[in-house]
């Protein structure tokens, strides 16, 4: 039993100095350090015989959604595409081995995927994506890992019933303004027509109530076409 605490301890203090490291170390010196602390972050979490603490998780989801990811891009477009996609399958890993401590932990969870979600959409408006057809495919990449996992967080839907709509409106409101590169718009708004699925009528309606003018026709024409790929089954 001391034995396992003595373990616990070790691993949420390793965790802990990694994920300084992620927040405060200077990513325009070493942005591959990112990618490979988020990728020792995943295989830790699927390592058997680790004993995660809930305090190690929460460090672990705090650390993600304070990276400064559009920083990263700024330096290196290229390690932005491998953080999201490691950040993405890092939150996935958290789904399948984790879930109870996600319960835990909903506003935490909810707040990377809201992280990674503004991110993407900042980045996939960028003009620079219109010349540069390589790395406009890694940026639709990303959107694709996102949207992947929003589907396994769909499946939750007991777990995550509230987060839906506030990702909804977070769509909305970071893309109302940007003229997305299509590849990418296509695949986050099917990422939002499973957040349709996820949040219930209830919050839906209060999403709807908040939203500015030019939001709520926006939410209105996702909406009705969510409900007709449904009706379709292909959502």
């Amino acid at each position: 039993m001391e034995l396992t605490k003595d373990i616990m301890s070790i691993i949420t203090q390793i965790i802990e100095y990694f994920a300084v490291i992620l927040s405060l170390y200077e990513l325009a010196d070493h942005p591959e350090l990112v990618v490979y602390v988020l990728k020792f972050f995943s295989t830790l979490m699927t390592m058997r015989k680790v004993v995660l603490s809930h305090r190690g998780g929460v460090v672990i989801l705090q650390s993600l959604s304070s990276l400064n990811l559009l920083h990263l891009w700024s330096r290196s477009q290229e390690h932005f595409c491998q953080s999201v996609v490691a950040a993405s399958r890092l939150l996935s890993i958290f789904l399948s081995k984790r879930i109870v401590m996600v319960v835990g932990c909903t506003v935490a969870y909810q707040s990377c995927v809201s992280h990674l979600l503004k991110s993407i959409i900042k980045v996939g408006g960028s003009e620079q994506l219109k010349g540069d057809s390589v790395m406009a495919y890694q940026v639709h990449m990303c959107a694709l890992s996102l949207e992947r996992l929003v589907g396994e967080i769909a499946s939750h839907k007991k777990e995550f019933s509230k987060t839906g709509g506030f990702l909804i409106a977070d769509y909305i409101l970071e893309s109302i303004n940007t003229v997305l590169h299509p590849p990418i718009k296509k695949t986050l708004q099917f990422l939002v027509y499973k957040l349709f699925e996820l949040a219930d009528e209830h919050r839906r309606a209060m999403v709807h109530a908040t939203l500015p003018k030019e939001g709520t026709e926006v939410f209105k024409t996702l909406y009705a076409d969510s409900k007709r790929l449904r009706f379709k089954g292909k959502v």
